[in-house]
């Protein structure tokens, strides 16, 4: 087997898990048309095809230098999640009545009642990545809590991976080294939090990892 092909597959083994995880979220599955071993099938290959996508945003990133992806795991739960809400809004747009007869709802209308999963609080305490409205939660921790909006944007960078010189020569008015220094020393005293689910799901990555 190709190297690259081996690494996505012990990649991928790595991650499987999350498909049964993110499975769970999901009910009245005869609304949707598909069994529940069918959704897990499907979020197992929109793992799969993350992996690959990712490894072709990671060597185009070592190409060029810039645009650095977001860690593997926070790229493939971030997909997952897509899956997920698409489903859903699929579910919720039949309602089903006592007789067992099934109409259709009328379109944009979504209650989330006929899911038993409100999408809303129940991701609030997972993982949601989005630099561009300065948004990053791990595990229900705010990583970017108590920090103005010149520190969230030096912080931003950092996690993508900008050296501190670079950093320091776009925000100015922050102390680029102590900023990271204390944001480690605050987000270590929650390691606890950050890992509480899974070890192997929100593990430090390096790029031999990441280098299918």
């Amino acid at each position: 087997m190709h190297k690259s092909k081996r690494k996505a597959v012990e990649l991928y083994e790595r991650y499987e898990n999350l498909a049964e995880k993110y499975a769970k979220h999901l009910y009245n599955y005869e609304n949707l048309g598909m069994t529940q071993e069918d959704v897990v099938q499907e979020l197992k290959e929109k793992i799969w095809y993350s992996i690959l996508k990712f490894a072709k945003k990671w060597a185009e990133y070592r190409k060029v230098g810039k645009y650095k992806p977001v860690p593997l795991p926070f790229y493939i739960q971030s997909n997952l999640k897509k899956v997920i809400i698409d489903l859903s809004k699929k579910i919720n747009g039949y309602s089903t009545l006592v007789d067992g007869t099934k109409h259709q709802k009328v379109k944009g209308i979504i209650s989330m009642s006929d899911v038993g999963f409100d999408i809303g609080t129940s991701f609030s305490y997972d993982t949601n990545i989005d630099f561009t409205n300065k948004n990053v939660i791990i595990q229900g921790v705010d990583i970017l809590e108590g920090l103005d909006t010149d520190q969230k944007r030096a912080y931003i960078m950092h996690l993508k991976g900008h050296n501190i010189q670079r950093i320091q020569s776009i925000c100015r008015s922050v102390d680029v080294s102590d900023l990271i220094v204390c944001q480690r020393e605050k987000l270590s005293q929650r390691r606890s939090e950050l890992l509480s689910e899974d070890n192997r799901t929100y593990i430090s990555f390096s790029s031999r990892d990441e280098n299918v």
